[in-house]
């Protein structure tokens, strides 16, 4: 979709610059050809989502990033001034991923 706007575009603004030479024109084509590809690439990419099958990996590192979102959120909270919801959300995250993991964190 947004290839075929961004052609759409340049094919409506080329012709309103000054003549180019003939080479200029195949390079510049060259490139709009050049990056249509890499937006089309990067729009099939988008649709692509990685998942891990079930097991002890995958559920490992949800919770990790369950963990994570929780330090975040008490972080926020903290910098807020709301240190009982933050003291709440470091305790959720001590419970997720486990104490040892959260050594070097300063409790919040």
């Amino acid at each position: 979709m947004r290839a075929i706007a961004f052609a759409s575009l340049c094919a409506l603004l080329l012709p309103s610059c000054q003549p180019a030479a003939t080479a200029e024109r195949r390079a510049v084509a060259t490139a709009m050809r050049h990056l249509e590809t890499r937006i089309a690439a990067l729009e099939a990419k988008e649709g692509e989502k990685a998942t891990l099958p079930p097991g002890a990996a995958s559920s490992r590192i949800a919770s990790l990033r369950r963990g994570a979102d929780d330090l975040e959120k008490a972080e926020l909270a903290r910098r807020r001034g709301d240190a009982a919801r933050a003291a709440a959300l470091f305790q959720d995250a001590v419970e997720e991923v486990g104490a040892d993991a959260l050594v070097d964190v300063e409790p919040l």
